[in-house]
């Protein structure tokens, strides 16, 4: 029995690395007119997997954004953006399970 249980241990696991190995990403993208906002946005989670959004990109360059959660902020103010400049964000993220752009909040 326990060799059994510890077989079936391994299948899973086995299954489980390669299905975190071949991992499809997919990129979705928002342009808006910068305007003094935050961005917030929804972060899907699924078990074994974790959160959805696995990179933010503004303009070009990578951020830093606390992605480990279920709402976070797309940090733009050290970019040094202007009232009026056109801003676009990239999210990667599991091609499977799509983030969502929560909105703009006035500062």
């Amino acid at each position: 029995m326990n060799k059994l249980l510890s077989f079936s241990f391994g299948i899973l696991l086995f299954v489980s690395v390669t299905a975190q190995e071949n991992l499809q990403l997919d990129t979705l993208s928002k342009t808006f007119t910068y305007q003094g906002e935050k961005l917030f946005v929804k972060n899907r989670f699924a078990e074994g997997h974790g959160f959805t959004v696995k990179q933010v990109w503004v303009n070009g360059k990578e951020v830093e954004s606390a992605t480990n959660q279920s709402v976070f902020e797309v940090k733009v103010e050290n970019l040094g953006l202007k009232e009026g400049d056109e801003v676009k964000v990239d999210l990667v993220h599991e091609a499977l399970r799509k983030p969502v752009f929560l909105g703009r909040v006035k500062k």
